[in-house]
């Protein structure tokens, strides 16, 4: 498996989180790929920083510790070390930092997803007329990045330490929470704390599955019932 541990400011992403929708999911990926390209100018030391782990085998994962949460999502790019950081690229072209900007940009509009398509489209032309660098190639490359982002499916988890809210089986201290919408969200309970190492064994499908079995409470109640 190749697995990159990288060091990146945490005013990249604190306010990413929490995850609600596919707009969040693509400001924490570009924001992240804004934070590899120079990863290896953070000294050692560095205060107010992160440890983030991206996992590629058969699965392509991102992994971020934040406080007693590990937030992950699918990682949709090949990734590539230089001596600068790390080079992240989409359809054989490298992410640069321009690009990044511009998508950060429009992902600032909070309205955007709430607006009739050919109103966004328009909306991302007109951010696009304001990088006067960009050639009419990057801005294909930029829209065709951006509605990826917008698209892809993230398969977001979270797992979560949690006991200010601990409810018995209810709403265990450990547990993972799945998908990122409150209507389609899920919550799987754990016996215990689980690390990054323990989410990517879950995840990993060269690796023993993992199964799903019935709360200690319903298994009392089957024992006990006539």
């Amino acid at each position: 498996m190749k697995r990159i541990e990288v060091t990146i400011l945490e005013s990249l992403i604190d306010k990413c989180f929490p995850i609600r929708d596919k707009v969040s999911v693509a400001v924490l990926l570009i924001n992240v790929i804004s934070g590899l390209q120079y990863a290896s100018k953070i000294p050692t030391g560095c205060p107010n920083t992160l440890k983030l782990c991206i996992a590629i085998e058969k699965m392509s994962r991102l992994f971020i510790p934040v406080a007693d949460s590990i937030h992950s999502v699918h990682f949709p790019f090949p990734i590539y070390q230089n001596e600068e950081g790390f080079e992240v690229t989409y359809l054989g072209r490298p992410i640069e930092s321009i690009h990044s900007s511009f998508i950060q940009t429009v992902l600032s509009n909070d309205v955007l997803l709430t607006l009739p398509l050919d109103d966004m489209i328009d909306f991302i032309w007109q951010t696009q007329d304001e990088y006067k660098e960009f050639t009419e190639e990057e801005k294909i490359f930029v829209f065709r990045l951006l509605w990826f982002l917008l698209t892809y499916e993230p398969g977001y988890l979270r797992y979560d330490y949690d006991p200010l809210k601990a409810n018995s089986d209810l709403h265990p201290i450990h547990h993972m929470d799945v998908f990122f919408s409150g209507k389609a969200t899920c919550k799987l309970g754990l016996m215990q704390r689980a690390s990054i190492d323990d989410l990517i064994d879950i995840l990993d499908l060269r690796t023993d599955c993992h199964y799903l079995e019935k709360s200690r409470i319903e298994k009392n109640k089957l024992k006990i019932a006539p």
